[in-house]
C-alpha cells in the first residue's frame, strides 16, 4: 500500500488519470501477509473464476506493482501475486509457494511471468508443472542448465548496499528510457519511473536481491528441457520484443516447453511492449487463457 507522503514524493509527474486509478485500487484492494517455510510472505489474492493466475515479484517491486495486472484480469480470474524475495533457496520458493497456495484454498494454476516473474515462472513450473494449466513468459530470459555465474554472484555479494541498488536502478531506467521514446508510451513510462524511485527509495535491500539471484543461480545446476515435462497436456505462451535484450533466448525457449505457441512484438519499446502495445499485448494473452483445457 502506498500512502499519501509517498504518492505525493514520488509520483507528483504522473499524469492525474493514471494516478486516480491508482488510488481507486488500493481503496478497493487489501494485500495480505503469511509465514510459509518461516519466512514472511506479502501477496494479493483477489478476483473470481474458475481458473487462478500466478504470478510473482521481488526485489525491485512489491505486489503493489503488479495493479494493473490484478485489474485486467481479477473480472474472469482469480489472481495471486507473490513477492518471494524472501526465500533463500529454490526448495524454500516452490515449498512456500505451494503452501501459500493450499491457504488460499487454490489447487491448480496458470503461470504469468514478464522478466523477473518470467524466470520464476520457470523455477516454479519446473517443480510443479502438475499443478499447472498453462504458462505465459513475457519478455523473460532462458534458465539454461549449467549457465550460473558464480563469479558474477559473488561480485554482487561483495559490492556495498549503495552501489548495487545504484547499478540496478540504472539498468532498470534504461528499459523506461528506452520505451519513453515512443508516444504511445509516455504515460506509462511515467508510472513505471515514479514506481522504480519509491520502490528503491523504500523497499529496496541488498538481503531480497540476493536471495533471489541465489535462488535462480542454485536452479541453474538444475536446469529443465523440453524432456521433463513428458505427459503435461497443457500450453506455453512465449512473448517477446525483436528489441529485448533477451530476445536471443525466445527460440530456446519456444525449444525447451512442451506445446508452445510465440507471439514477437515489432522493435521500439524494447523490454515494456505493453506500455506501447496494451490492448494487443492483454487481448493475445487472454486469448490465450481462453484456449486453455
Amino acid at each position: 500500500m502506498i500512502d499519501e507522503a509517498t504518492l505525493i514524493k514520488f509520483y507528483s509527474d504522473v499524469p492525474a488519470e493514471h494516478l486516480e486509478k491508482l488510488k481507486s485500487f488500493f481503496k478497493s484492494h487489501t494485500p495480505k501477509t503469511t509465514v510459509v517455510e518461516g519466512r514472511e510472505v506479502a501477496y494479493y489474492a483477489c478476483g473470481r473464476g474458475p481458473r487462478t493466475l500466478l504470478t510473482f515479484c521481488g526485489g525491485h517491486s512489491t505486489p503493489d506493482t503488479a495493479w494493473q495486472t490484478i485489474l485486467t484480469y481479477e473480472e474472469d480470474y482469480r489472481i495471486v501475486v507473490v513477492d518471494v524475495s524472501g526465500f533463500e533457496t529454490v526448495d524454500e520458493l516452490t515449498q512456500g509457494i505451494r503452501r501459500l497456495l493450499e491457504e488460499e484454498g487454490v489447487d491448480r494454476v496458470t503461470l504469468l511471468g514478464q522478466s523477473l516473474a518470467g524466470l520464476i515462472s520457470q523455477i516454479y513450473f519446473k517443480r510443479s508443472f502438475a499443478k499447472v494449466d498453462g504458462m505465459v513468459l513475457i519478455n523473460t530470459p532462458a534458465l539454461r542448465k549449467g549457465e550460473a555465474k558464480p563469479f558474477a554472484l559473488l561480485m554482487l555479494r561483495i559490492l556495498p548496499t549503495f552501489l548495487l541498488k545504484a547499478l540496478f536502478k540504472k539498468k532498470l531506467r534504461s528499459y523506461f528510457e528506452e520505451a519513453l521514446k515512443d508516444p504511445r508510451a509516455e504515460e506509462g513510462c511515467r508510472f513505471g519511473l515514479a514506481h522504480l524511485n519509491d520502490i528503491m527509495s523504500n523497499h529496496f535491500t541488498k538481503k531480497k536481491l540476493m536471495n533471489l539471484m541465489n535462488v535462480i543461480s542454485q536452479f541453474q545446476r538444475e536446469g529443465y528441457a523440453k524432456d521433463d515435462f513428458s505427459g503435461w497436456p497443457g500450453q506455453v505462451l512465449v512473448m517477446s520484443s525483436e528489441d529485448d535484450p533477451g530476445f536471443k533466448d525466445f527460440e530456446w525457449l519456444t525449444r525447451n516447453f512442451p506445446r508452445t505457441v510465440s507471439h514477437v512484438f515489432p522493435k521500439g519499446l524494447g523490454h515494456l511492449p505493453q506500455l506501447g502495445h496494451r490492448d494487443k499485448f492483454e487481448s493475445r494473452i487472454k486469448d490465450f487463457l481462453a484456449e486453455l483445457p
